[in-house]
């Protein structure tokens, strides 16, 4: 387990028991791929000058910083449709980070990110997301995605 187990406040490290939770690289992990290592970093960095505000400022602020609140503006039908789909993965690994970021950093989740990341893990789950992934994966990122929705219910 990596260094933000280590520094984890203890309600996460006692709910966040798997270790695909602490993965730098596993994919499912809410800090384990590109979209949600950076937005864990960058949130954390954020909440030091901003403890009481809503999350979900941040996410929205990050989102339109990052180009994803923005479409897709190629002509190229292929292209565009990576895009989105890119995009929206973006969006949810995002939401998932700061979600159980917070958690992470605080024991404690605010009830409007609640609700947007039990979301982003809901769609995550839907099969034409799940086809964004090779095959072979998608069992194992299935199963993980519904070891972050049990766990959103018992961090609420």
């Amino acid at each position: 387990m990596n260094n933000t187990y280590e520094n984890a406040h203890i309600k996460a490290r006692e709910l966040f028991t798997e270790e695909f939770y602490w993965s730098p690289i596993e994919e499912t992990s809410p800090f384990g791929n590109d979209d949600g290592a950076d937005a864990f970093y960058q949130f954390r960095e954020w909440r030091e000058t901003n403890q009481t505000a809503s999350p979900l400022i941040f996410i929205e602020l990050l989102l339109d910083t990052w180009g994803y609140s923005r479409g897709a503006a190629p002509h190229d039908a292929e292209v565009a449709e990576y895009l989105v789909a890119r995009s929206k993965l973006g969006i949810n690994n995002v939401i998932i980070a700061v979600g159980f970021g917070q958690f992470v950093l605080e024991g404690k989740i605010d009830k409007d990110l609640l609700v947007r990341t039990i979301q982003s893990v809901e769609k995550e789950c839907a099969p034409s997301r799940l086809s964004v992934f090779e095959e072979e994966y998608r069992v194992k990122r299935l199963e993980q995605l519904n070891i972050l929705r049990k766990a959103l219910d018992k961090m609420a």
